[in-house]
């Protein structure tokens, strides 16, 4: 399932249109539409804003799945604090 397709699915359990969940976000309608098409926003606080309306996680929005790698590893490694840029990305096993 595709980052779109779970957007759709959620908008369908909650019986939202998209002029509705864009308006929840304030996003343009626009942008709400690049998303359902499958194009996963490129700014973290969009993804931030979608997981926390829909109380998911962003793990979860993305990779369809309920545990997180970042979760485990963060479980069990010290995290240090600073500004840093991480790239996620699954890849086929």
């Amino acid at each position: 399932m595709t980052f779109g397709e779970r957007l759709k699915s959620l908008m369908t359990e909650r019986n939202l249109s998209a002029k509705a969940l864009a308006r929840k976000l304030d996003v343009p309608y626009s942008t709400l539409q690049e998303w359902l098409s499958s194009r996963i926003p490129r700014n973290p606080e969009s993804l931030k804003k979608i997981s926390t309306y829909f109380n998911i996680s962003i793990h979860r929005l993305l990779f369809g799945e309920d545990t997180s790698v970042v979760d485990n590893i963060s479980n069990k490694i010290e995290m240090h604090t600073g500004v840093y840029e991480v790239s996620i990305r699954r890849i086929k096993k």
